[in-house]
C-alpha cells in the first residue's frame, strides 16, 4: 500500500467513523482511534515519513480554532477556577503519576524520559472531549468546562 492510498484510507475512516459512530452510539473520536491502531499494527501499511516540525503549525491550529469558535466565553469566565484546575494542576498531576507509573513498570527508563511521557499523555484533547460531551447529552456548563480546559491547556 503506497502513501497515497493510505492517506485515503484514514480519510475514508475519518469520513465514516461519524455516521457508524452514530449508529452504534459510539463516539467517532474512539473509532478514529481504534482505526489508528489497527492501521499502526497492520503489516501492509509503510511507514510515513512526516517533518515533525511541520505537525504543530499545520494540524494543531485548524483542530484548537474549531473548538474555541464553539466555546462560550461568558461562561469560560464563569467557570475559570474549575478551568485553570483541571488544566494546570491536573495535568501535572497525570504528569507525575504516568512517569512514576513508567519509570516503575519499565526497568532502565530513566526519570527524566519518564516525565516525557507523562507530559506527551496527560494534557486534554478538546475536539475528542468535545464530540463526546455532546454526544453524552453532558449539561453546558460541564462541556464549557471541557472545552475551555482543552483549549488552555494547548
Amino acid at each position: 500500500m503506497d502513501q497515497l492510498a493510505l492517506l485515503f484510507v484514514v480519510l475514508l475512516g475519518a469520513l465514516l467513523s461519524v455516521p457508524v459512530g452514530n449508529r452504534f452510539g459510539v463516539p467517532a473520536p474512539v473509532l478514529m482511534t481504534l482505526l489508528g491502531g489497527v492501521l499502526a499494527v497492520a503489516d501492509f501499511v509503510p511507514n510515513v515519513e512526516f517533518p515533525p516540525e511541520l505537525i504543530l503549525p499545520a494540524l494543531l491550529p485548524p483542530l484548537l480554532y474549531a473548538a474555541v469558535r464553539r466555546t462560550s466565553w461568558r461562561q469560560f469566565a464563569a467557570n475559570k477556577r474549575p478551568i485553570f484546575l483541571l488544566a494546570v494542576a491536573l495535568v501535572f498531576v497525570t504528569t507525575f503519576c504516568v512517569a512514576a507509573v513508567a519509570h516503575t513498570i519499565v526497568p532502565g527508563l530513566p526519570v527524566a524520559a519518564a516525565v516525557v511521557l507523562g507530559a506527551l499523555i496527560a494534557p486534554p484533547d478538546p475536539v475528542a472531549a468535545t464530540a463526546v460531551a455532546g454526544q453524552l447529552g453532558l449539561p453546558r456548563r460541564l462541556v464549557s468546562i471541557l472545552e475551555g480546559e482543552g483549549s488552555s491547556t494547548t
